[in-house]
C-alpha cells in the first residue's frame, strides 16, 4: 500500500523501496529547540528579536525515540550539532529520519519553506547561515529514507497544484 500526494510520486516511491531492501537500516534523530536564550534577548534598541520561542519538548521527544533505537545504527544530533549542513549530510545516508524543530511555511514561495536548525555561520548559503533547511534544499538531497517525520509547525501546509502539494512534504517525497 502507498500513500501519495500525487500519482506522479509513485515512480520515486517504488525506486526508494527497491533501494531500501538493499541497504542496512540507519536512523537520524534531530532535536533543535531553537537558538540559545542569548540570541532571543532584546536587540540593541531594546526591541525583542524575531527568534522563535524555545521548543521545550523537542529534546525529550527525540531522546524517547533514541532510547527505543539504541540497538540500531544511527546518529543523534541536537542543539548546535544540528547544523543545517550536518543534518542535510546525514539525511542523505539515513533510512529513518525524525526532526523535532521549528518549521515555517512560505505561502508565496513554497520551496522557501524551511525547518529551523542550528545556523552554519560560515556557509556560502544565506539560508544555511540563518539556520534554514529549505524545502528546495531537501528536494535536492534525494533522501533514501523509508520514514521521515517532521515534527515541526507548518510542515504539512502547502500550495495545492495539479500534481499534489508544494511545500515541505514535496521536498521530502
Amino acid at each position: 500500500t502507498y500513500y501519495l500526494p500525487a500519482a506522479s510520486v509513485l515512480r520515486f516511491t517504488e525506486q526508494n523501496e527497491r533501494r531500501a531492501r538493499e541497504r542496512q537500516s540507519r536512523f537520524l534523530l534531530v532535536s533543535y529547540g531553537g537558538p540559545p536564550a542569548l540570541a532571543r534577548s532584546p536587540d540593541s534598541r531594546g526591541s525583542p528579536t524575531d527568534a522563535p520561542a524555545p521548543l521545550a519538548g523537542a529534546k525529550a521527544e527525540v531522546e524517547a525515540i533514541h532510547s527505543l533505537l539504541k540497538s540500531q545504527t544511527g546518529m543523534f544530533l541536537e542543539n548546535q550539532q544540528a547544523s543545517v549542513s550536518a543534518v542535510a549530510r546525514a539525511m542523505q545516508h539515513s533510512t529513518m529520519v525524525h526532526v523535532a524543530s521549528h518549521g515555517e511555511f512560505d505561502e508565496s514561495h513554497p520551496f522557501a519553506s524551511f525547518l529551523l536548525l542550528a545556523p552554519d555561520r560560515h556557509s556560502s548559503s544565506a539560508a544555511f547561515r540563518r539556520g534554514h533547511l529549505t524545502a528546495a534544499e531537501i528536494f535536492d538531497l534525494r533522501i533514501p529514507a523509508d520514514l521521515v517525520v517532521l515534527s515541526a509547525c507548518q510542515t504539512s501546509a502547502g500550495k495545492i497544484i495539479g500534481d499534489g502539494v508544494l511545500g515541505m512534504t514535496r521536498g521530502v517525497f
